[in-house]
């Protein structure tokens, strides 16, 4: 299968390249139009797989994590924050 820019014309002969499609997301660039036959595989003449939708992937950032060691850092931090707090509120009241 043979699919091109707006402008050309499916016209492939040996020697031409291109970017072959075998599933989204997986592309291989300067590929004959011979060595990308399959079923299900599009060959796209004269094009950079960087020119073809189907090809690029959105890049995702990874989601900020804790360790083990950031959480058990964490569990301490919050541990002497809830004690320094509760001993605040139990000094105003014996105040009082």
């Amino acid at each position: 299968m043979c699919r091109l820019k707006p402008t050309a014309q499916c016209d492939s002969t040996p020697g031409d390249t291109g970017c072959c499609l075998i599933s989204e997301g997986n592309c291989n660039d300067g590929q004959e139009v011979g060595s990308c036959d399959g079923e299900g595989i599009v060959w796209f003449e004269d094009v950079s797989c960087s020119n073809v939708p189907q090809c690029v992937t959105k890049v995702t950032s990874p989601i900020p994590t804790l360790s083990e060691w950031g959480l058990i850092a964490m569990a301490g931090i919050l541990g002497i924050v809830g004690i320094v707090g509760f001993m605040v509120i139990r000094r105003r009241k014996v105040t009082a």
